[in-house]
This record gives structure tokens, C-alpha cells and sequence, in this order.
């Protein structure tokens, strides 16, 4: 066994020891599932093995290791080291639940149907409850039995048995985001394909016949299975075609499942479709009317369509159901600025920049803000403040970098977003305004290579396109120029929202004929 080798202190196979923990610790860090490993091996020994001291403690480093992890976890995600945890006032621990999620596992690794992304999983102690428990208490007994049973198969469907109920462990104790997730259940199927294995091996011994036709059989029993599951899978992969198929496949299986709705909602108002969009918010308020992130997302909506007064009421609700929700600040932070009301949308901004202290999108609504009421200065002071309590904040460098502009220090504001492009190097607002940096400071080579690598990462920038053509007009590569900006007409000939780029094209272009 590994820890007797290991106790020994033969170099190599200490060399393997080391080498094994680090990539528990690694497999730890990547799946939870993977602390389950200290018993599945001591599990192994138990019955197929030779359990003895030195194998234990060769194992008490990764148990240790496994332990540690999930107290960690649960502290950092929870608060708490081992205490239920409340989730929507329900217990975290809650037994009914834990049991009906283990009734789907089964369920489901044996009969794949019914799949989605969410499953709704009540704490009612039901028909299915009650099913579920004699199973699980069910599946126990009959692992106790087989596993004194002399007859070794028996003895291995005992320990795949153990192995179904182990490996899900961690998914029952620390239950991140759903008390029920199919993938969190691919390695508790290892489980009973072992059991399954172990029935054909069966099988295979009791057959009559034997020979061909034996191998027949068999071939045509795992060719059925293939093709079954392969083409549940087939199916099932057009339902992940995009968010649309796979929310709406998830509201016919759950039909009060407000997350589905809420997703569905923020797809059609993605696309433009925004009364489908107002349909789902009104959907989830009709499942729960106090779902104070689907009133800030309908009031929003409905000030966006010009019924201002509904739509703050709805707003008006949401906070104060949820004072603290995010979501429902920020919107209001965006329509108290849209309506010039800049004190009361920057108190929102200040709310949510405690809260989330490096966000750089808030400390630009909040510099825009300031700017209009003429109040640089105030809060120039919060930023330095901001940056004074963390010199690396990336929001703070780009506020920075957004009052330098305004005071054109074009060369200070340069270096300000340069270091927040050292902290986050894709952040497009911010490669889009050091462009426009590089560009008053004259050094078009990289204004140049800044907007190219904002095209990149956003195409469909008609304006970034347009300034990639003034960048090769400043350059005198007028044939590029021309390239862009015949780009740029292209993309914009429709549509009144691009008729103002589209002008401007239009009467760059005729100057360089």
C-alpha cells in the first residue's frame, strides 16, 4: 500500500507521496467533489485491501486537507463553520431537502429525463420525500449486507453502493447555489455503472450460452445503450443552443421558477423585445409580488417607455423591500442622472461604491455626475480618499484618469489609465478614452494599436472605427482612412440611432475624395 511504501522513506516512492498530495491539493481547488478521496481510498482498503496503521495515517494528510477546505468554504461563503445556514428561510441542512436531492441523483443517473439546468426542490415532506428516504435507508441496508456477503461481487456492489452515497457528500453538506445540480452528480454515476458492471459480470457467469452467442448479446446490450444515451444527449444539446431555449425549457418543467423567468426577461430585453421582456417581470410578480428585483426591473422599463410615474413608484418599492439591493440602486443612480438629478443619483453611486469599492463603471457615473454640478474638486477628495485606503484600486485610477481628461492632462490621464489597464487589461471603456488620450497627445502608433485591440474585443463599434480612420487621416494613410469610414457607412446605412455617426462619415469621406 501506498503508506506503507511511504512509511519506509524509499525516496521514489516518497517522491509519489508529495506528488499525489499536491494533486489532491490541486483537484481540490478545482472540484470540491475531489475531498472525498481519503474515503473512497480507506473505503477501498475496508474491502479489498489490507487496512493497517501505517496506510490510516498515510491518509490523514489528505483527509486533514479535505476537512480544512470544506470548513473554509463554508466560512467564506456562509459565515459559519458547521451551523445550518438560512437560504430564503430555509435551513441549508434542512433533511427534507437533502434527501429528495438524493432521490434525483439516483433517479436521475439511472433515467436521464426531465434534465434542466435549475430543478426546484420543495421542503415539504411529501409522497416523494417519503420514497426517496426508503431508498436511501433502503440502499444502506442492502450495502451492509452485501458487504458481509462471502460472494465477492456482492461484496463490489456494496462498495459502489458506499461510493454513490460518499462521493456526494460535499454537494449535501455545502450547498452553494442549488440544492440539487445535474453536475454535481457525474461522479456518484461511477457508482452505479460499478453496480451495473458488476450485474452483467453476473450475467455474463449464469448465461446459458455461451461462446458467440454470449458476446452477441452482450455487444448488442451495450450498442443499445450507447445509442440511447447518445441520443438523449443529441436532444438535450439543442436545448443549450442559446439562453432563450434553455430558460424556456426550464419554465415548462418549473413554471414558478422566477430565476428562469428573470433570465428569460433579461434575454428579450437584450434583443430589443421589450414586452416580452415586461411579460416575465410581470410573470415573477405574479409568483411574488414582493420580488423587489423584478419591480426595479419593471419600473425600469416602464420609465423607459415614458410612464415615468409608474415606473418610479415600482422603483420606489423595490427599495423599500430591499434598500440594500444593488440592482435597484444603480437604476435609480441612472435615472436621477438622466433627469438631472445628480445629488440623488450620486447618493446612490456612494451607497453602492461601499459595497463594491473598485468598480470602475461606478466611479464614472459618479465623476459625470460631479462634473455636471461643477463639484471637481468634492470629489476629486472621495477619490483620493478611495486611493489613500487602497493605492491599487482600479475605480479610483480611472476616476482619476476621467478628472485629468476634463482638466485636459492628457499626459497625467495617460498614466492613470495605463495603470488600470495593468489591473484589468480588457476593461473597453477605459482602452476607449486612453485611445482618445493618445490621440491629443499626438502618438497615433498607439492610438492605432489601442483602438485595433478594442475592435477586437468589440466589432460593432461603429465610433471606434470611425476614430481608427481620423488616427489614419492624422497618419496620411488616407487609402485605410477611406477603408474604415466605407466600413463604417456600411454598417450604419439603417437605422436612425447610427444617423449621426453615419453623417459624419459621410462628410469625412467626401473631404478625402
Amino acid at each position: 500500500m501506498l503508506g506503507e511504501g511511504f512509511s519506509n522513506f524509499l525516496p521514489l516512492t516518497s517522491y509519489f507521496y508529495l506528488a499525489s498530495f499536491l494533486a489532491f491539493l490541486f483537484a481540490i481547488l478545482t472540484k470540491e467533489i475531489a475531498i472525498t478521496l481519503p474515503a473512497i481510498l480507506i473505503l477501498y482498503d475496508l474491502y479489498f485491501g489490507k487496512v493497517s496503521t501505517r496506510a490510516i495515517l498515510s491518509y490523514v494528510p489528505f483527509a486533514f486537507l479535505g476537512v480544512f477546505s470544506v470548513l473554509v468554504v463554508r466560512m467564506a461563503f456562509f459565515g459559519a463553520f458547521l451551523g445550518a445556514v438560512q437560504k430564503n428561510g430555509v435551513s441549508d441542512f434542512n433533511f427534507i431537502i437533502k434527501v429528495k436531492a438524493l432521490g434525483k441523483y439516483l433517479y436521475h443517473s439511472m433515467v436521464p429525463v426531465q434534465l434542466s439546468v435549475q430543478h426546484l426542490i420543495d421542503n415539504s415532506p411529501n409522497l416523494y420525500f417519503y420514497l426517496a428516504l426508503i431508498m436511501v435507508i433502503g440502499l444502506a441496508v442492502l450495502a451492509f449486507y452485501l458487504w458481509r456477503s462471502p460472494d465477492a461481487l456482492y461484496k463490489r456492489v456494496s462498495f459502489f453502493i458506499l461510493w454513490f452515497f460518499i462521493v456526494l457528500v460535499p454537494v449535501m453538506a455545502v450547498s452553494l447555489n442549488e440544492p440539487y445540480q445535474e453536475n454535481r452528480g457525474y461522479m456518484a454515476v461511477v457508482g452505479l455503472v460499478g453496480v451495473v458492471a458488476v450485474g452483467l459480470e453476473r450475467l455474463r457467469e449464469r448465461w446459458p450460452a455461451k461462446g458467440a452467442p454470449q458476446k452477441v448479446a452482450v455487444y448488442l446490450l451495450l450498442g443499445g445503450l450507447v445509442v440511447l444515451y447518445s441520443t438523449g444527449t443529441i436532444i438535450r444539446n439543442s436545448v443549450w443552443h442559446n439562453e432563450l431555449t434553455l430558460w424556456s425549457d426550464v419554465i415548462k418543467k418549473y413554471p414558478e421558477s422566477t430565476n428562469a423567468h428573470f433570465q428569460l426577461g433579461f434575454y428579450y430585453n437584450s434583443v430589443g423585445e421589450i414586452e416580452r421582456a415586461e411579460a416575465e417581470y410581470k410573470t415573477i410578480l405574479g409568483i411574488n409580488p414582493k420580488e423587489s428585483k423584478a419591480l426595479a426591473k419593471l419600473g425600469a422599463l416602464y420609465y423607459r417607455k415614458g410612464n415615468i410615474d409608474s415606473g418610479m413608484d415600482l422603483l420606489q418599492n423595490a427599495m423599500e423591500i430591499a434598500p440594500y439591493d444593488m440592482n435597484t440602486n444603480f437604476l435609480l443612480a441612472n435615472i436621477y442622472s438622466e433627469r438631472g438629478e445628480y445629488q440623488l443619483s450620486s447618493g446612490h453611486l456612494l451607497f453602492l461604491l461601499n459595497v463594491s469599492p473598485h468598480d470602475p463603471r461606478l466611479f464614472e457615473r459618479l465623476i459625470e455626475n460631479y462634473n455636471k454640478m461643477g463639484k471637481v474638486e468634492e470629489v476629486y477628495n472621495i477619490v483620493s480618499r478611495a486611493l489613500a485606503e487602497d493605492s491599487n484600486n482600479p475605480g479610483a485610477h480611472r476616476a482619476l484618469g476621467l478628472i485629468y481628461m476634463h482638466q485636459d492632462r492628457w499626459s497625467d490621464a495617460q498614466k492613470e489609465y495605463e495603470r488600470v489597464l495593468s489591473y484589468i487589461p480588457r476593461d473597453y471603456e477605459t482602452l476607449k478614452d486612453l485611445a482618445y488620450v493618445y490621440f491629443n497627445n499626438g502618438e497615433m502608433g498607439m492610438a492605432e494599436k489601442t483602438i485595433k485591440q478594442a475592435l477586437i474585443m468589440q466589432p460593432s463599434d461603429h465610433m471606434m472605427r470611425f476614430n481608427l480612420a481620423r488616427v489614419y487621416v492624422a497618419q496620411g494613410r488616407k487609402d485605410l482612412a477611406r477603408e474604415e469610414l466605407q466600413k463604417v457607412l456600411l454598417a450604419t446605412s439603417k437605422g436612425d440611432s447610427n444617423k449621426e455617426i453615419y453623417n459624419s462619415a459621410q462628410r469625412r469621406l467626401t473631404a478625402l475624395q
